[in-house]
Formats: C-alpha cells, structure tokens, sequence
C-alpha cells in the first residue's frame, strides 16, 4: 500500500507516521429514514472521520450511498454498521470500500495477507480456509465509481 501525506513547514519527514487515510466507501441497502446528509454525517462518524459525500447517491433511491471518510489504518475494517432507526428493528447495512488494497482477511487489518500476517503462528497461515468461512473478504471491495 503507498501512502502519501503532505508535510506542514515545520514537520521532520523521519517523525510522520501514516496511521489515516482517506477511501471512498459505499453504505449498502440504508433505509430511506437514514439517507440524510446529516445521518449519513453520523452514520460515517462509526467509521472514521467523514469527509465528504457523492451527493448523487442521496437521490431517488441508488443501492449505496457514497462517501469518503479518513480511515485509522491500524484499525480492522468495518464491515458493515448496525443502525437503529426509532421505531424499528436495527438494520445491517453492509459496507464496501473502493480501490481497497490488500488486507488481512482474518483480521481485516490494510497492507498484508494472511500468509505476511504477525499475528497468525506459521501453522495458522498455511491453513487453507475457504473464502466464504473467514470474517473479511472480497466482497468488502466495491467497483470505483469514479
């Protein structure tokens, strides 16, 4: 993964750490009571520091809302958000993330695999675990819309 931030004046290269950054997520079947910017504001505040919205995807009733939200790297990703709407049971609402990088797919961490995982025992990485039995995958990745 390359990261890139752009320095202050005052600010030592050897002392910046990436911790954040910023990735253009979608918010999947929101139900029409949520699809404000101000809910969705509150919404993206679960996930990281919103940044801004694609305010295209807050007309008529599009399958995701689009937004950008400053993410914390070291951070599992977020799979998806329980909402509670008054009056009502909570909803899921499933969460995908364009131009995702590689992760950890057992651990949901950015910027390594299972096999390069610090966390995982050698024997733990060898396992051959199909796609459809570990806690994160690809279908946390969504087609960039721009």
């Amino acid at each position: 993964m390359l990261m890139l931030k752009e320095l202050d004046p005052g600010e030592q290269p050897s002392q910046v750490r990436f911790k954040m950054t910023n990735y253009w997520m979608g918010l999947y079947d929101l139900p029409p009571a949520t699809r404000s910017i101000n809910n969705v504001r509150t919404i993206a505040g679960r996930c990281g520091t919103f940044k801004e919205v694609d305010s295209t995807t807050l007309d008529g009733f599009p399958r995701s809302i689009r937004l950008k939200v400053e993410i914390e790297i070291t951070k599992p990703l977020k799979k998806g958000l329980r909402i509670v709407i008054p009056g009502h049971e909570h909803v899921w609402t499933p969460i995908k993330y364009e131009r995702l990088p590689s992760f950890c797919y057992i651990y949901g961490l950015l910027g390594h695999l299972r096999r390069e995982c610090d966390i995982l025992s050698g024997d733990e990485k060898e396992l051959t675990l199909s796609d459809d039995t570990l806690p994160y995958g690809d279908w946390m990745k969504a087609s960039p819309i721009k």
